[in-house]
C-alpha cells in the first residue's frame, strides 16, 4: 500500500516537472522571477540508502527566510520497512539559495537520522516554479555520522511539491 502511494506521488511529480517548462513559456517572465517567498512548506517522498539498507518514506520540511538568500530549515522524514521497522528523522539547519523563477540551494542540517543517533547532513537541490505559490523540488543529501570510531555515510533523494508562502 505504501509503495503504491509513493509510486503515485512520484508519477505525479514527474508529470508536473514535464509541464513546468511549457507553462513558463506561456507566461510573462517578470510575473514570478522577481518574487522571493518569505518561506515554504515541502511535502514529498524520500529514498534513503545507507550500507545497503534502502528505506522509502514521507518527507516534510519547512523554511523561513529572514533574508533573500538565507533560510532556516526544519526537516522531518518518516521511513518504513518490513525488515527495519519504522524510523523518523528530525533535523534543522541553514539553507543558502539563489533567487529568481527557479531556485538552486545548498543546505547543512544536523539532527537524528535513520540508523544513527545524530548526524550532519549537507545537501543541495532545485525548486522549479510552477506558479507564484507552487514549485516542484528535487533534492539530494549526504548524511555523515560516527559511532565507535567509525564514520558512516548515507544518501537521501527527495522529490515533491513546495508551497511558497508570503513574499519579501
Amino acid at each position: 500500500m505504501m509503495n503504491r502511494l509513493l509510486l503515485s506521488v512520484t508519477v505525479v511529480t514527474v508529470a508536473l516537472l514535464s509541464v513546468a517548462a511549457p507553462a513558463h513559456a506561456q507566461t510573462a517572465q517578470t510575473s514570478t522571477s522577481a518574487l522571493v517567498p518569505r518561506g515554504d512548506v515541502f511535502a514529498g517522498v524520500a529514498f534513503w540508502d545507507e550500507d545497503g539498507t534502502t528505506l522509502t518514506g514521507f518527507h516534510l520540511a519547512g523554511t523561513w527566510r529572514p533574508g533573500k538568500h538565507v533560510g532556516i530549515v526544519g526537516d522531518m522524514a518518516i521511513y518504513g520497512d518490513a525488515t527495519y521497522g519504522h524510523g523518523t528523522t528530525f533535523m534543522g539547519g541553514v539553507r543558502v539559495q539563489s533567487s529568481g523563477r527557479h531556485t538552486i540551494f545548498g543546505q547543512v542540517l544536523i539532527g537524528t537520522a535513520p540508523l544513527d543517533d545524530i548526524a550532519i547532513q549537507p545537501g543541495m537541490g532545485v525548486d522549479l516554479r510552477l506558479s507564484r505559490r507552487a514549485a516542484v523540488r528535487a533534492g539530494f543529501d549526504l548524511k555523515i555520522s560516527g559511532d565507535d570510531g567509525k564514520t558512516f555515510y548515507g544518501t537521501r533523494f527527495s522529490v515533491g511539491l513546495v508551497i511558497l508562502l508570503g513574499q519579501q
